[in-house]
């Protein structure tokens, strides 16, 4: 076990234009995209690298060799891990299950969710120190912002229509048929549509997006 009783995964795509949050266009360009991938991930990292008691991986998709990662890596206190999988809830479920043979606690998020907080960290960490298997963070599009686990079952993550509103549904009900008590945080909004990212102008102007919409 790691002396570090918790980790913290964080996965992300390469923004590479024309691969990464195809959905956002064409709302915004392909470059445009990309470059509100780069800011994504490095907001996050900005907010949830070094904090106490936390270890942090950064999931790199497809692998860790695009500038923006390894610029990650000199920038902020992580590690770079490549996604090994097949599909996101395989390479979801192996992240998960190597992390938790080293540490008692180990949660997931994505990069997408300008409204996931320290504040809200560390309340899923603390719920499942008393005791549940397993938090979620709800999306308000169905999803899951954040999956905190102290055990593990590969069951979790097959079988899951990623990327639709039954994410959240599906993965309730896999908790259940395991017959794990968990508990749910409060629901976020995380921007996957071009609905979405007109919810958050702050975030277009910080990211200096150019929309084809009035924002």
């Amino acid at each position: 076990m790691s002396k570090v009783d918790s980790k913290l995964l964080v996965f992300a795509k390469a923004p590479v234009p024309g691969a990464v949050k195809t959905r956002l266009q064409p709302t915004l360009s392909a470059t445009d995209a990309a470059k509100l991938q780069t800011f994504f991930i490095q907001y996050t990292l900005s907010l949830f690298s070094g904090l106490n008691g936390i270890d942090l991986d950064l999931c790199c998709f497809p692998d860790e060799t695009h500038p923006v990662f390894q610029q990650c890596a000199q920038q902020y206190d992580i590690r770079l891990k490549k996604q090994e999988g097949n599909d996101l809830g395989e390479r979801m479920a192996n992240a998960l299950q190597a992390a938790l043979a080293e540490y008692r606690q180990v949660v997931v998020i994505g990069t997408d969710c300008p409204e996931l907080t320290v504040d809200y960290l560390y309340e899923a960490l603390s719920r499942l120190k008393q005791g549940p298997a397993a938090v979620l963070g709800p999306a308000a599009d169905g999803g899951y912002v954040l999956f905190g686990l102290q055990m593990f079952s590969p069951s979790l993550f097959a079988n899951i229509n990623w990327g639709t509103d039954q994410v959240l549904f599906q993965t309730r009900t896999k908790l259940s048929e395991l017959g794990w008590k968990w508990d749910e945080l409060h629901r976020l909004r995380d921007v996957d549509t071009s609905e979405d990212l007109l919810e958050f102008p702050t975030l277009v102007r910080d990211a200096g997006l150019s929309l084809k919409l009035q924002v």
